[in-house]
């Protein structure tokens, strides 16, 4: 049933764009994102979109579906990290 993977597959797609989108389009753009940022906005990002599908059964808080969530969470992960401070040696 074609349905059937869809359903299975979109979930995945979602999950693997919120976990990449943010670091690998800082890590292009900013100089000063490391992999101490990007494995933040990895954690929060996919944290926060668990979290709403988990919460909401998929439905979401209105506009904010899950993979929105979870990319807002990506970001706002990705700038507390860079606002800690430099990496430590």
């Amino acid at each position: 049933d074609v349905t059937g993977v869809q359903t299975c597959a979109l979930p995945i797609y979602a999950l693997l764009g919120v976990s990449l989108f943010v670091p690998v389009v800082t890590g292009l753009y900013v100089p000063r994102a490391t992999s101490r940022t990007a494995m933040a906005s990895i954690i929060a990002g996919v944290g926060g979109m668990l979290a709403v599908q988990g919460a909401t059964g998929g439905a979401g808080y209105g506009v904010l579906g899950p993979a929105p969530a979870g990319l807002l969470c990506a970001a706002l992960g990705w700038t507390l990290a860079l606002l800690a401070g430099p990496d430590p040696a």
